[in-house]
């Protein structure tokens, strides 16, 4: 596959995990101020997120790989281990929403920063 192909698989993952986080970062909003009378069970989360999150890693990681191959790279430089520090992190977002619901509020801000940052890494490349 060519460059092209691998940048726009990454942005494609790239999308359907901040999508997915943005729903579940909604439903755990929602979730977080709901009060759940004796016998009920709390609302199910909607596994379409969990499945858009999963499916976007997957894509992120595979293409990024890719395209780090295409452009002749040897071993992950520098930019791209901070890059997998943010794509570990944004995996781990559905489970610190789930143990603590009430820091969604706090992530709708810090997940476009970190977008943010991860599109930086990838336009500038700092330190080769």
């Amino acid at each position: 596959m060519s460059l092209q192909v691998y940048q726009i698989l990454h942005m494609g993952g790239f999308a359907l995990v901040f999508v997915a986080l943005g729903g579940m970062a909604s439903f755990a909003l929602q979730s977080a101020g709901a009060v759940v009378a004796e016998g009920e069970s709390a609302p199910a989360r909607p596994k379409l997120w969990a499945i858009l999150h999963g499916l976007g890693l997957v894509l992120l990681l595979v293409a990024g790989f890719g395209a780090l191959a295409k452009l002749g790279y040897k071993g992950p430089p520098g930019w791209a281990i901070g890059k997998l520090v943010i794509w570990l992190l944004l995996g781990a977002t559905p489970v610190i929403f789930k143990r603590a619901p009430q820091v969604a509020k706090a992530a709708v801000i810090a997940l476009p920063l970190i977008a943010l940052g991860a599109a930086a890494l990838a336009v500038l490349k700092p330190g080769g």
